[in-house]
């Protein structure tokens, strides 16, 4: 069955689970769920075609009235083409051709969704599947037409609509013209400036493929408002996230999928919790983010607004000390600012001086609450710090590679897959290192500035990261490579007679990856 004729016949059942007695959609749904006999047979019945029922916030339909026919005019539609993806698409683009009205100054309406408001039977022989809009804004009603195929665009009430049927569901209907949202997202925040994204799959035909964005999605059937929907899709895509106090905070619009405005509502929490235990169903990662770091990644410019607003309402637009770790477990580095301290001096899963929060959330320690690797049922919790009286830098470096590699092994993380989480770390450190500089310079004028000694904290956990990420990637013998490395680097740029020693190449490594 092909993608056009699944989409239609979904359509056509969910619309029978409205209008059951409707004998043209009965009939309709026979005939798709009927195989298709002969290659080269019709994938979808002779005679289909798909309208755009277009409502302004008079509750006034719009019609067309071609140059060749008079009368009173007809719903903006036609038959499926090729390119078209889904018989919505199959409206939108005819409508877009007989007015100039495009997707984005539509909506769908929150009464019917994407399900067919009319399934009913023209002329005697062919079935015309009819889908509500609404106009997105006020403006839209007035877009020019396209004079070489409508004399005239008008706008009729709901009692001029000739079709009886169509009539009958429009006055029947709670539908006014305006739009309102039918999704609903959640913007998660630690409380320390960080806020929750996911990486969406990059697959074809979803929204944003591959961007960052917040956790939510559509209303069903069972959703009473949309914080139900909003906390039902918590539930679905991140469990591990557990039952949140919710409050509405904004509403937005995007672009679908197919082009069509979508209005969204916004709501906030709070979560301190790590993200890489939050049991990710949909999607890539999950990932704490400080504001100053959002303009290195693919991600809506609303949802960016909706950021940056709201740490402006916090008073944490510009804050880069409170770090929540990486997207599948606690990171390397920790918060810096005045008397902040690397997580090295500290050891793992302790504060620091004038830290927010550590590697697991702000405020707490690793395994000190429930939801935490240590502090879930069934988790496999990282080995207990080693705290020897003193320690050299190569021996804590150790310490605190062994325990993020034993903490990813136990989610079931490979190597390669540890290895690339650790090198994206020190990135995120650079990033902030940056953020930094701009704030010791004074060359932003949304931030606050900042010291040197800040910036030399940032420029520490750069270093303490990549030393952790080295000693993760070769355990066993990081210190000499990191000297062959430095003996190469000395000879290219420093005087003197030092010879650089051979590294050894990786494949030959004891325990190599291929």
């Amino acid at each position: 069955m092909s993608s056009a004729r699944s989409a239609l016949r979904t359509l056509v059942h969910a619309y029978l689970a409205q209008h059951p007695a409707e004998h043209p959609a009965a009939g309709l749904a026979a005939a798709l769920d009927a195989p298709v006999e002969a290659a080269g047979a019709a994938e979808l019945p002779a005679g289909l075609t798909f309208s755009a029922v277009v409502i302004d916030r008079h509750r006034r339909v719009l019609h067309l009235r071609s140059r060749s026919g008079g009368g009173a005019g007809s719903l903006p539609g036609g038959r499926m083409a090729p390119g078209d993806a889904t018989p919505l698409a199959t409206a939108l683009r005819e409508l877009g051709e007989t007015t100039g009205l495009r997707p984005g100054d539509l909506c769908l309406t929150p009464q019917l969704g994407g399900v067919p408001i009319d399934i009913s039977t023209h002329d005697g022989h062919h079935v015309d599947i009819g889908f509500a809009l609404h106009l997105a804004h006020d403006a839209a009603s007035g877009s020019a037409v396209r004079p070489t195929e409508v004399a005239e665009v008008a706008w009729r009430s709901f009692d001029e609509v000739a079709s009886p049927t169509l009539r009958a569901k429009l006055h029947g209907s709670s539908l006014d013209g305006r739009p309102r949202p039918v999704h609903a997202s959640a913007l998660l925040h630690n409380g320390a400036g960080r806020y929750l994204l996911q990486l969406r799959d990059n697959l074809p035909g979803i929204w944003q493929p591959g961007a960052w964005g917040l956790l939510g999605g559509g209303r069903e059937p069972q959703d009473r408002s949309l914080l139900d929907t909003v906390r039902r899709e918590l539930a679905e895509e991140a469990p591990g996230i557990g039952p949140l106090d919710l409050a509405p905070f904004a509403v937005v619009e995007v672009t679908g999928a197919d082009g069509l405005c979508v209005p969204v509502q916004i709501y906030t929490g709070r979560w301190d919790g790590d993200a890489g235990i939050a049991g990710l169903t949909e999607g890539v990662l999950l990932h704490w983010f400080a504001p100053p770091l959002l303009d290195r990644l693919l991600l809506t410019e609303s949802t960016r607004e909706l950021v940056f607003r709201h740490a402006a309402e916090q008073g944490t637009e510009g804050r880069t000390g409170a770090r929540s770790g990486t997207a599948s477990g606690p990171g390397t580095g920790t918060g810096t600012g005045a008397g902040a301290r690397s997580e090295a001096e500290d050891g793992p899963g302790t504060e620091a001086d004038d830290r927010s929060g550590t590697a697991s959330g702000p405020g707490t320690k690793t395994g000190d609450r429930p939801g935490t690797a240590a502090g879930t049922a069934g988790a496999v919790p990282p080995p207990a710090p080693e705290r020897p009286a003193s320690d050299s830098l190569e021996a804590t470096i150790a310490r605190l590679a062994r325990r993020f590699t034993a903490h990813h092994t136990a989610q079931g993380l490979s190597p390669v897959e540890q290895w690339t989480l650790q090198v994206l770390k020190i990135s995120e450190e650079t990033g902030e290192a940056a953020q930094a500089v701009i704030g010791a310079r004074g060359t932003n004028p949304r931030k606050a500035p900042v010291t040197w000694d800040e910036v030399h904290a940032e420029v520490a956990d750069v270093v303490i990261t990549a030393l952790v990420s080295l000693k993760r990637m070769r355990p066993d013998d990081a210190e000499q490579y990191l000297r062959r490395q430095l003996a190469l680097k000395a000879a290219k740029f420093l005087p003197g007679p030092t010879t650089p020693a051979r590294s050894t190449p990786v494949a030959d490594r004891p325990g190599a990856l291929p």
